[in-house]
């Protein structure tokens, strides 16, 4: 988490109300209560699996041949597109939030931005 959930859940609240930011709380929070329990289970019944796409080939893998590799590639896809969302939520929000402390024009904080993620791709 970053920059985005400091402009994210007020904004929910703006339109949402007290209780869509109760629900919106309940959300976030209860998908890191349910993998505590969810992975407990899956680490009980695969001990040797490492990460979510490894225990989903390893579950899927009896049915079919290819079926396990599936299932794996399906999870690393998802995987993979929940990061793109969550890096591009937080380059949005730090644009916007650059904009407005310092009233630079779109086209300067774009270039900005694109800098700053250029320099975290070369780190």
């Amino acid at each position: 988490m970053g920059s985005w959930c400091l402009v994210t859940p007020p904004s929910y609240g703006s339109f949402a109300g007290l209780l869509g930011v109760i629900m919106y709380a309940v959300a976030c929070g209860g998908a890191v209560v349910s993998m505590a329990y969810i992975g407990g289970a899956a680490r009980a019944l695969y001990p040797e699996a490492c990460s979510l796409p490894d225990f989903m080939r390893r579950r899927f893998s009896g049915r079919a041949a290819a079926s396990g590799r599936l299932a794996q590639g399906l999870a690393v896809t998802m995987n993979l597109f929940n990061m793109c969302v969550a890096l591009a939520a937080e380059y949005t929000t730090f644009l916007e939030l650059l904009r407005s402390y310092s009233g630079l024009p779109f086209r300067i904080a774009l270039c900005l931005l694109i800098a700053m993620a250029l320099a975290t791709l070369a780190y």
